[in-house]
């Protein structure tokens, strides 16, 4: 499989445009075997600042999450997750950049009571 083809799926798997929109994705690119973007405003469960992130596609079908936080020309390693599974995906992005994807299942109520 192609990398382009690779970083189309994982990108499909955590929401598409929907994804996009909710962490404030851009810059994005493909690497080997994944996919890079920037994130806009994360903070991962010890509160330090992510801004960007890769996930990568391992031989065993599984993925590796990093996560790391970019100024200037200075790049921090911030957090790296193995072995997540596709359903995993999701929940895993969420918990090491503190942004959701998605609104959820949450309904709003305008006026009504």
């Amino acid at each position: 499989m192609t990398n382009i083809k690779i970083a189309n799926i994982i990108l499909k798997q955590l929401g598409g445009n929907k994804f996009s929109f909710m962490v404030g994705g851009s810059d994005y690119c493909i690497i080997e075997f994944g996919i890079q973007f920037k994130v806009k405003n994360g903070r991962n469960q010890k509160r330090k600042a992510v801004n960007l992130v890769q996930i990568v596609l391992a031989s065993d079908d599984t993925y590796t999450i990093r996560t790391k936080y970019i100024r200037g020309f200075n790049i921090s390693d911030r957090d790296e997750v193995s072995g997540v599974y596709v359903e995993q995906l999701i929940p895993t992005f969420e918990s090491m950049t503190g942004l959701y994807t998605s609104m959820g299942n949450s309904v709003i109520v305008l006026g009504g009571k």
